[in-house]
């Protein structure tokens, strides 16, 4: 084919930024069929083979089972983590509130307290300096015997804690 022919020749193909309306579509398409019949479906050009005119086909947005597979196991591992989370959260709920409690009733507790010696000897002899303001006197042998008990008390402190 010469320079000359190859000017008269109609394109068969488009450029990237070339747009046809549907009935020059429609003639082309034709054309290409009745080439393809004549030449029992073998085209046979001179010089460079234009690569085809191919409409992008769309495809439907759905994502493919796997993905779905997928994006439902990471779901349902969050979820059992989340859980584990949640019951991890739970127990140290409770110890902490177990510890707490223990704490404040060791703190706010009070010690064992030895119950005071000679508390006999001490109420009788209150009660007699109520008794005889008047005359503290008559209260003598009950302090006496208050103040020996106390001194025994004392002495058995000492020698428990050598």
């Amino acid at each position: 084919m010469g320079i000359n022919q190859r000017r008269n020749q109609r394109r068969l193909y488009l450029r990237p930024d070339e747009k046809l309306p549907c009935s020059k579509l429609r003639l082309m398409r034709n054309s290409c069929m009745m080439i393809l019949k004549l030449t029992n479906g073998l085209l046979l050009l001179d010089g460079p083979v234009q690569p085809p005119l191919y409409l992008p086909i769309t495809q439907p947005v759905h994502p493919a089972n796997s993905e779905l597979d997928a994006i439902r196991s990471v779901i349902q591992e969050s979820e059992r983590v989340l859980e584990k989370f949640q019951k991890q959260e739970d127990n140290m709920v409770q110890q902490v509130t177990e510890r707490a409690k223990d704490l404040r009733d060791k703190e706010f507790k009070l010690p064992y307290q030895k119950p005071m010696p000679c508390l006999v000897d001490y109420n009788a002899c209150r009660a007699c300096y109520k008794e005889h303001a008047d005359d503290i006197l008559k209260c003598a042998p009950l302090t006496k015997s208050y103040y020996e008990c106390v001194r025994r008390a004392k002495q058995q402190q000492n020698s428990a804690d050598k």
